[in-house]
């Protein structure tokens, strides 16, 4: 991920789609076709897998978001150490599902599947077809890092079918407790002259402020307040009058625990109250008029000519480099994090938790990073050791980051190139400190680029690394975010099970989804003064109910088991 105190090694399954699979016999998947233990080209033990350059297990895998993975440093790394050619299939996010889907359809798909291109809708869809092949058995016999990944608290419920079989692959992050809030500029505020604001109505005077006084350096007019279209998960902000709400794939459809039960989110007064101070905000041209209809590349053309007073991002690194991200210019340090403010009579604000633990050491599970298919039968003990290598810490480092203190073998063009990770001589496991490659030339950087890695699943909890000397802590500020919002996070969040049956899961996406779209088309209307909630708010209740809220409610309290 990005610059870190503790290195971030998550991402998540987001996209949801509905995969129209050719069925198979499941059973026979489970048992049928694995290679002996006693094969002799088999390596059980150590690495290589594979004996004598035999070439019988490679396998194929597809998954979105890769740019060019086969010429990346670690793809040689991987293959170099277990001996495993992969051949790589890879689209952009936007495509990726369509082409999914076409491989699974004519039947052409590979032997691993992933990225962030199935939700946990699609993994039932195609256990119940017998596309996957369970992976409990595999995991407990051929596997050491995974396996211990999964005697984490919750990590093996969360990826247990109702069948009782686990098929995917969890990706486990070390993340912040809290991520995209709003983050403000430090310069523009000490300009206007005026304080962190505290309470919502500090924040509309700042809003105000930055909206009549303060200039872009090419002379534009400031947009006062925006956010990334990806995530900038608007209904977090309903914290502001009491209420842990977010949106669909944060808070998985605007539900939370309330007073210790599940209950829904987006029909309370307080999410009312939030839709109110929003749509004055926007009346008073306070937010930007296209934050619901921007790009990405709105955004980031946008925030690199310094026209935002405030935006929700993952960090305060809105100035987006299209070259390399890890160009000290990318490195926002005027951005600080707005605080958890207190809308008129509430003295207890609730923020969304993103995930458990301390400020520095939140866990996220995201559990159907990649699946294994019947097209994997016969090689399957080659798979999943190949896939317990990318679970080893010291391996993490190396894939995901470049080389410690030695280099790739064979495929470093300069020799004279630092290692881009040093391991410290102070006893603590896994520790690191970055060396500063802002001035490598773009072709090296290409080298090392991790991003393809990301779209495989592995954790790693010792890990720890510090900064280049000279470069911005912006992790720092991402644990100095954290500690401002602790006191006012949410207690519980709602546990994560596939437990449930294959009925109740159709069941629910069937409500949830018009649900959902319901919800963010009501805020979007209310929010740009295109409706009025205080007329409409009695409709749209009625229309919740009719959508289906208190069955999907139930179904959900029966798949958390609450």
């Amino acid at each position: 991920m990005k610059k870190a105190l503790f290195l971030v090694v998550s991402m998540a399954l987001i996209a949801s789609m509905f995969l129209a699979c050719k069925g198979k016999d499941q059973q026979a998947a489970a048992s049928g076709g694995a290679q002996s233990p006693a094969d002799p080209n088999l390596n059980l033990t150590s690495y290589p897998i594979n004996k004598n350059n035999y070439r019988g297990y490679d396998f194929g895998l597809f998954t979105d978001n890769w740019e060019n993975p086969p010429y990346a440093q670690a793809t040689k790394l991987i293959e170099d150490e277990t001996g495993i050619k992969v051949s790589y299939t890879s689209w952009s996010s936007s495509s990726a599902n369509e082409r999914a889907s076409i491989l699974l359809n004519t039947g052409a798909y590979p032997e691993l599947m992933g990225g962030w291109t199935f939700g946990r809708g699609d993994v039932i869809k195609m256990a119940a077809d017998g596309v996957l092949l369970p992976l409990e058995d595999l995991i407990d016999k051929y596997t050491v890092y995974l396996k211990e990944t999964l005697n984490l608290p919750g990590i093996r419920e969360s990826i247990t079918h109702a069948d009782g079989h686990v098929y995917t692959f969890p990706y486990i992050v070390n993340e912040p407790t809290v991520y995209f809030v709003p983050w403000i500029n430090q310069k523009y505020l000490e300009d206007v002259g005026m304080a962190m604001p505290t309470t919502t109505e500090e924040f509309k005077q700042v809003l105000i402020a930055f909206r009549d006084k303060i200039k872009a350096p090419n002379g534009q007019s400031i947009i006062p307040f925006s956010g990334d279209p990806l995530n900038k998960n608007l209904a977090q902000l309903a914290a502001y009058f009491g209420l842990p709400s977010g949106r669909s794939y944060k808070h998985d459809g605007y539900m939370a625990i309330l007073n210790g039960q599940l209950d829904f989110t987006a029909n309370k007064p307080q999410y009312k109250e939030w839709i109110t101070w929003m749509a004055d905000l926007y009346a008073n041209k306070l937010i930007d008029p296209e934050i619901f209809t921007q790009t990405p590349d709105m955004f980031g053309a946008r925030s690199k000519q310094d026209l935002y007073g405030v935006a929700i991002s993952y960090e305060p690194t809105h100035k987006y480099e299209d070259s390399d991200p890890r160009s000290k210019e990318y490195w926002r340090t005027d951005y600080r994090p707005l605080p958890v403010l207190k809308a008129p009579g509430v003295s207890n604000p609730v923020y969304p938790r993103i995930n458990y633990g301390e400020p520095d050491k939140g866990v996220q599970n995201y559990s159907t990073q990649l699946v294994m298919t019947d097209k994997a039968k016969g090689k399957e003990i080659a798979v999943i050791r190949w896939i317990d290598w990318l679970y080893n810490p010291d391996n993490i480092v190396r894939v995901q980051n470049g080389p410690l203190d030695y280099p790739f073998p064979d495929v470093r063009t300069t020799p004279t190139l630092p290692a881009k990770y040093t391991k410290l001589d102070d006893g603590i496991p896994f520790h690191y400190q970055r060396v500063d490659e802002t001035q490598w030339p773009e072709s090296q950087k290409k080298l090392y680029d991790y991003m393809w890695y990301g779209a495989l699943p592995h954790y790693s909890s010792k890990i720890i690394w510090e900064d280049a000397p000279g470069t911005p802590a912006t992790w720092k500020d991402m644990l100095d975010m954290n500690t401002l919002y602790e006191p006012y996070l949410e207690t519980q969040l709602i546990p994560v099970t596939f437990a449930v049956s294959d009925a109740d899961r159709q069941k629910m996406a069937d409500i949830q989804t018009p649900i959902v779209e319901y919800v963010d088309q009501k805020m979007a209307e209310w929010i740009s003064g295109q409706a009025n909630v205080d007329a409409e708010w009695d409709a749209y209740l009625s229309q919740l109910n009719r959508l289906g809220l208190e069955e999907l409610i139930q179904i959900r309290k029966k798949m958390a088991n609450m």
